[in-house]
């Protein structure tokens, strides 16, 4: 059975843990916000495009579809660190 002072130290460590993890959460969602925003205006530009359909739009086309794919990926590692969060367990205080 765990001491007290050894159920602090354990405690401490696993917030330090999860707060590293939440810190990039956060951080990824900001730069997912982003990458949307930007996504966007390349899709607008696309649209907005007069003429025909030429190669400097494909490059366009060719960029959204490299930009989905990364934002994809970044969910996904969104995700990962989600399901690690959800399986940290607390550390079980000891019984008096």
């Amino acid at each position: 059975m765990a001491t007290v002072n050894e159920f602090l130290v354990q405690t401490k460590t696993h917030n330090a843990q999860v707060e590293a993890k939440v810190d990039r959460v956060v951080a990824a969602v900001d730069g997912i916000g982003g990458d949307v925003v930007t996504l966007l205006e390349k899709i607008e530009k696309l649209n907005n495009n007069p003429g025909e359909f030429n190669p400097a739009d494909q490059a366009l086309v060719d960029e959204i579809l490299a930009d989905t794919t990364r934002i994809s990926d970044k969910l996904d590692g969104l995700a990962t660190v989600a399901e690690e969060l959800d399986a940290k367990n607390a550390p079980v205080p000891p019984i008096p």
